[in-house]
């Protein structure tokens, strides 16, 4: 997929739709949500997507739900970038 050619806005609106899914989900089934955010991840950030993988710890979704971790991996990586 050639999602790194997407505009940056656009890849900040595809992460902060999946974090509200995530926000949304169901307890218990999204640990499946978050199996695929590993790879949305990585596809949107590069290898800084792989911080989506901590979600997976937390199989009663009680915690990583609050936690917009894909915008906060697509700023790690712009910033990483750029600079402040």
């Amino acid at each position: 997929m050639v999602l790194y050619l997407l505009p940056l806005w656009i890849k900040f609106l595809i992460a902060a739709a999946y974090d509200l899914g995530d926000l949304l989900s169901v307890p218990f089934l999204g640990t499946l949500y978050d199996a695929v955010g590993i790879p949305l991840g990585v596809l949107l950030w590069g290898p800084v997507g792989l911080m989506n993988a901590w979600e997976i710890v937390d199989p009663t979704d009680q915690v990583d739900k609050f936690v917009p971790t894909m915008v906060i991996a697509g700023f790690v990586h712009h910033y990483g970038k750029v600079g402040l």
